[in-house]
């Protein structure tokens, strides 16, 4: 019992964040999906999402040595 308390009193942040974050950002996505709240027009690209694609996309172009192309050029404008 004394090693899951050691666990728990040096993990807890991380215990308690991890899944906060996961449900906030699977929330956002939920909310952005109904019609009622959010119309077509106007919907956004989890901001996360857009973060890790735009640095995928900056790193493949640097260790290629290549421009991004136009799909993704206009994905990252929006």
């Amino acid at each position: 019992m004394t090693k899951l308390k050691l666990f728990m009193n040096k993990y807890l942040v991380t215990i308690v964040m991890i899944p906060s974050l996961i449900g906030v950002h699977w929330g956002w996505y939920q909310l952005q999906q109904n019609d009622a709240l959010v119309p077509e027009h106007e919907r956004r690209e989890m901001p996360l999402a857009k973060l890790l694609r735009k640095t995928w996309n900056s790193t493949v172009s640097t260790l290629t040595g290549s421009e991004s192309s136009s799909l993704e050029a206009k994905t990252d404008s929006k």
